[in-house]
């Protein structure tokens, strides 16, 4: 496990990255969020983060990442944070692992997903007047490295944005990519075409 006094500011500013970087809190553990970005990068300011999310502020918009629990109760503090953080009507976008299915057929194998914990993650997503964004291709983003029976395939990451980021950013989607040695893809967000 990294911690965050094991990344040399030296090395970070050979990437081309900035020296400072933001990383969330995590009872007993190191944190599992972590952001780094470019200097050319305006200024992030950090809005609110927790052991599920981290929120910055970066030219009037807001970008939420998320690592949601996998116990369904303990997220909905998650959900409750978030909509704090809706009311500050700026566009946002949220993107990351929910740890949540939206419906029965976002999961392949393994047990159903729970009603109640979509109902949540639904509900969250209504309230706060979300849309998630349009996908280039997989519907299943994280694959538990099983094979035969017991295999599982989910959508558990995402990304949502609301209204103001979509006047902002018109056509906004994502692009996932290939998994390389995590089980899940990365996702790309994008506002135009990206090969």
């Amino acid at each position: 496990m990294t911690s965050p006094d094991d990344f040399s500011k030296s090395y970070l500013q050979s990437l081309g990255m900035s020296s400072c970087f933001f990383y969330n809190t995590s009872p007993n553990r190191v944190p599992n969020i972590w952001l780094f970005w470019k200097t050319t990068v305006a200024t992030l300011n950090l809005i609110h983060c927790s052991n599920q999310q981290l929120t910055v502020e970066i030219d009037g918009v807001l970008l939420s990442i998320i690592h949601a629990h996998y116990i369904y109760v303990n997220r909905r503090q998650l959900w409750m944070d978030l909509h704090q953080l809706s009311l500050m009507n700026l566009p946002w976008l949220i993107l990351g692992d929910f740890n949540a299915y939206l419906s029965y057929s976002d999961k392949q194998g393994g047990h159903r997903p729970s009603t109640a914990a979509m109902s949540d993650f639904r509900d969250f997503v209504g309230s706060n007047h979300l849309m998630e964004a349009p996908c280039n291709r997989f519907h299943f983003f994280w694959w538990n490295k099983q094979v035969g029976r017991l295999k599982i395939l989910g959508k558990l990451d995402r990304m949502f944005f609301n209204i103001l980021w979509s006047s902002k950013y018109p056509g906004w989607n994502y692009k996932v990519c290939n998994r390389l040695c995590s089980d899940h893809s990365p996702i790309v967000g994008r506002s135009v075409d990206i090969p």
